[in-house]
């Protein structure tokens, strides 16, 4: 993720160096109060439908690709 955060709420978006935007899509939230600077993430599809996104440090959530490379694309 690209800058400093301190968690996350429903229909929260991340900037991610390859470009690529996702946003939080189930109703979790999570804070933070040190927060983490450009933390690194994995993006998996999730075990029905949809994407999951591990913060590492802070947690998971469900999340959907807004902008950028798609999922296919990026995992080549």
């Amino acid at each position: 993720i690209v800058g400093t955060i301190h968690g996350w709420g429903v229909k929260s978006t991340f900037v991610l160096d390859n470009g690529q935007m996702w946003q939080v899509s189930d109703e979790t939230s999570y804070y933070e109060p040190k927060g983490a600077m450009n933390p690194a993430v994995t993006i998996e599809p999730a075990r029905f439908t949809g994407f999951e996104m591990h913060i590492i440090g802070m947690g998971y959530m469900h999340v959907k690709l807004l902008s950028g490379p798609t999922y296919k694309e990026e995992s080549k």
